[in-house]
């Protein structure tokens, strides 16, 4: 897949191809091939100026670190991470960078700050809950008011069929009396 978005001269796709391959050789525990493919992905979302891909190759470039057991390295990478995803708002990088920032300060056996790191990764992720069902509260009330308009129209509908019917009646009750009188 690289080659494909190299030839199409897709950096983004390249990046983000980067990453998914540096996750599969942390998988395997090749951790500095991971680290060398992260920070090309990692050059290349510079370039770009794309600070999701940043964002997420800085923090995986830290828990690299931490798996590879040395992680005074990560925790500059994933402060990184962290002030890139403050930088462009995005809150569910923000909870991933403190998630991992919990993770580092376990490491290295700074508690109080694990526990605080993971307190605000809590927080967010209970806001990014609290969005998602505010998001799906008002597409469900969206579709209640669009089926009660649908409900409604459909009476109306029947209303005036009922008024026509009722009409066309009379008029033929009003054609058989002036055809009588005829």
């Amino acid at each position: 897949s690289i080659s494909c978005f190299t030839e199409a001269g897709d950096n983004a796709g390249i990046a983000d191809s980067l990453k998914i391959k540096g996750d599969c050789l942390g998988k395997m525990k090749q951790y500095d091939r991971a680290l060398e493919v992260y920070r090309r992905g990692l050059e290349l979302a510079r370039k770009i100026g794309d600070g999701q891909l940043e964002s997420r190759l800085s923090t995986a470039i830290a828990a690299s670190y931490i798996d590879q057991g040395t992680p005074a390295k990560a925790l500059r990478m994933a402060k990184t991470g962290l002030d890139i995803a403050k930088k462009i708002k995005s809150i569910s990088l923000e909870s991933d960078a403190l998630l991992l920032l919990s993770r580092y300060a376990k490491t290295v056996n700074d508690f109080p700050a694990a526990l605080d790191y993971f307190t605000r990764h809590t927080r967010l992720k209970e806001e990014i809950w609290s969005q998602k069902n505010q998001i799906i509260m008002a597409e469900q009330k969206i579709r209640y008011e669009a089926d009660k308009m649908k409900e409604k129209n459909l009476v109306l509908e029947k209303d005036n069929r009922l008024q026509k019917l009722e009409l066309e009646r009379k008029q033929f009750f009003l054609y058989l009396i002036i055809a009588g009188l005829i």
